[in-house]
């Protein structure tokens, strides 16, 4: 039956029907499945749902040509923002009776 529903959602996908073709995917599990829902997906616009079930499909089979392949197309036409953090460096002066209170604030 598994053979058998990716084939008919990969049939699907073909004809442009992605959504259609999610409801069949969704549930079955394995590699091929979850690559075919990545796929579904990018074709859809939601990239990070792709790059998810990539991961998914790739902790199935590491070797998955497709999945591996869309995964490198992925990463090329939507490099991942590495988190940038700043900071502040404060100094507190008691000068006269007075705290006082220097700062600098940077952006990474």
């Amino acid at each position: 039956m598994t053979e058998q529903s990716i084939e008919q959602a990969k049939a699907l996908a073909k004809e442009g029907k992605y959504k259609e073709a999610l409801l069949i995917y969704r549930g079955l599990g394995g590699a091929e499945a979850s690559f075919g829902e990545a796929a579904c997906w990018y074709k859809l616009g939601n990239i990070d749902k792709a790059r998810e079930l990539l991961q998914s499909a790739l902790g199935f089979d590491p070797t998955h040509a497709k999945a591996r392949a869309l995964r490198a197309r992925l990463d090329k036409e939507y490099p991942q923002k590495k988190e940038k953090h700043g900071g502040c460096l404060g100094v507190l002066l008691f000068c006269g009776g007075l705290l006082l209170s220097l700062g600098w604030w940077w952006a990474a």
